[in-house]
């Protein structure tokens, strides 16, 4: 199988819906691989390791960035890790898949400024009070949390006219067209 070294990475504030759209996505079109991420958060209660994530404690996580083995990977939250593993990529791209990513702002301007034209970065976007009752709604994220992040969105969403293309997620059906749209355009 050819190997592919195109990049399509969505980025968006927890909570904007961007898991639903990739879930989408990969339902949708064959050609797409989606890259597990690496992370040192715990597992929610319906996820399973290495397929929603590969999970690492803080020094398995450290370990690995010294050894060189990540695409990129950010602290997203305060001793909350994310990482794109290397071996990941290249498991996709010996599938001839093109390469889907969910990753953090700075992950995905990694991507964009090593890869430039083989890589679109999508952001994500929804209001502050949709996002905010999505994080309610989950009945995972305590309240100190959800702080936190509402914090963190207005710091990420600074950055999202440096991405290739912004999708406002306040009709789900629409904004997975959208970004399908973008995506068939990008690979041609």
């Amino acid at each position: 199988m050819k190997q592919t070294n195109r990049f399509i990475v969505l980025s968006a504030p927890s909570g904007a819906g961007k898991s639903t759209i990739i879930k989408a996505l990969m339902q949708e079109m064959n050609t797409l691989g989606f890259a597990i991420s690496a992370t040192t958060r715990l597992p929610r209660s319906d996820e399973k390791e290495g397929l929603h994530y590969y999970y690492f404690s803080d020094k398995e996580f450290q370990s690995h960035i010294k050894e060189g083995l990540f695409l990129e990977y950010e602290e997203v939250y305060p001793n909350r890790f994310y990482g794109t593993l290397k071996s990941e990529i290249q498991r996709l791209q010996k599938q001839g898949k093109f390469l889907l990513l969910d990753l953090g702002i700075q992950g995905a301007l990694e991507v964009k400024k090593h890869y430039k034209n083989q890589a679109l970065i999508i952001f994500i976007s929804v209001s502050k009070t949709d996002l905010q009752k999505r994080l309610l709604a989950r009945g995972d994220t305590l309240s100190s949390d959800i702080e936190v992040r509402m914090k963190a969105v207005e710091e990420q969403t600074k950055f999202k006219d440096a991405f290739d293309c912004v999708i406002f997620n306040d009709d789900l059906e629409k904004a997975v067209a959208e970004v399908k749209t973008r995506i068939v355009n990008f690979l041609g």
